[in-house]
């Protein structure tokens, strides 16, 4: 059980972490400005030996402060009873925190890691383990840190990391390895490269690990989940690469592996896209005018529609072909019915699979994998064959 003093620190912490925020937003003009709302995740009062505190980036939310603010001042007590949705399932009976985290995927991923270590018990029971926001400010998601937020990040984290001065877990488990995501209080240094980071808060071991949104391999979860083990198993364990590398060789060595192998693979479908790409270009400039990439002057595009579109390939990750209007501004975006029969191309490229949701292109069609660059080829001129036609019919009108 938590001492008497240690829960009389963690109702001052919750305080005094309320009043932090609320200065904090009003500091950034809450009323007028989009000053993300606040909460945390786990109910704090049901701890009795906290073993593990993971800390995670971001809620995944997008309400506003002030909208809290007219329901009430967010108090300490609102941050010690944790997620709001989840507090009040709790109130009504409907279900249990430990019952709601079951549901996320990041509780099942953490767990699934926790069980390579033998210490998967630990999520079991939630007097054990918090799940906590490294950040309070319920940022949408991790790419989209409000700009007037982030000269915030340091001090909003320092003041969660005291959260374990007074709980003193074993370990401080935090879903990153991007250190711009980390505070930088800390001393990290690379424990497993690509992988993990560790530092030390006060007497608390830190272990940074890719986020529960990567897709892990096997073997990387494998060693991450003996690395988590021996931390919660032997408390007061030194982590250094050297102690990995010597305590766990072999899951170090299919981990460097399967890093290989991923690298290998990703150079293999870049360079197959780049020949598809280049292969379609030229097919396009032997039909269509071509002209300068409008962002990449390295590369070209095809004009079509009469000149009025400009239609062009790329062999990165995420997209094949993309489309816009050759007078697209950057601050006239789309979706503002600013451009040449933009609803009637956009209605067209979505029956046509394209994805239309984008303020800088009428729409890009998504990479579809092929067993090899003829076949890509083949089925991106048969595309583009079949859609060029309905475009050009359009900007006619």
């Amino acid at each position: 059980m938590l001492t008497m003093d240690m829960q009389n620190e963690l109702k001052q912490w919750a305080d005094q972490t309320a009043d932090f925020y609320h200065r904090l937003a009003a500091d950034l003009h809450y009323e007028t400005a989009p000053v993300p709302s606040i909460y945390g995740q786990s109910d704090l009062t049901e701890l009795t030996d906290c073993q593990l505190l993971v800390l995670g980036i971001n809620p995944g939310a997008g309400s506003l402060y002030r909208e809290q603010w007219r329901e009430g001042r967010p108090t300490g007590d609102y941050l010690l009873h944790g997620n709001p949705e989840l507090a009040e399932k709790k109130r009504k009976g409907e279900s249990t925190f430990l019952q709601a985290f079951r549901t996320w995927s990041l509780y099942r991923r953490i767990r699934n890691i926790l069980a390579r270590g033998g210490v998967a018990d630990v999520l079991d029971d939630t007097g054990r383990f918090a799940i906590e926001n490294l950040v309070f400010f319920a940022t949408k998601n991790v790419h989209e840190i409000p700009a007037l937020i982030r000269p915030h990040w340091e001090a909003c984290a320092a003041q969660t990391l005291r959260l374990a001065d007074i709980l003193k877990p074993r370990l401080i488990l935090m879903l990153s390895a991007d250190r711009a995501l980390l505070p930088t209080a800390l001393d990290w240094q690379p424990l497993v490269p690509q992988s993990m980071l560790h530092a030390r808060w006060g007497d608390t071991p830190v272990l940074s690990i890719k986020h529960t949104a990567y897709p892990y391999g096997a073997a990387e979860m494998n060693l991450t989940g003996k690395v988590i083990g021996r931390l919660l198993s032997a408390p007061g364990c030194e982590l250094s690469p050297a102690f990995v590398l010597e305590n766990y060789p072999d899951e170090v060595d299919r981990f460097r592996q399967s890093l290989q192998a991923r690298s290998e693979s990703m150079q293999n479908r870049l360079r197959q896209r780049r020949e598809v790409a280049m292969s379609v270009m030229n097919h396009l400039a032997a039909r269509y005018p071509v002209c300068t990439h409008p962002d990449r002057p390295k590369d070209k595009a095809v004009k079509i529609g009469g000149g009025k579109l400009l239609l062009f390939t790329r062999d990165v990750k995420s997209d094949l072909i993309q489309i816009r209007h050759v007078s697209f501004e950057r601050g006239k975006d789309y979706g503002h019915g600013l451009y040449l029969q933009e609803d009637a191309l956009r209605h067209v490229l979505k029956r046509h699979g394209f994805q239309t949701k984008t303020p800088r292109l009428l729409g890009h069609y998504p990479h579809r994998p092929a067993p090899d660059v003829e076949t890509a080829v083949a089925d991106t001129l048969r595309l583009q064959d079949q859609l060029i036609p309905e475009l050009e019919e359009i900007c006619a009108e």
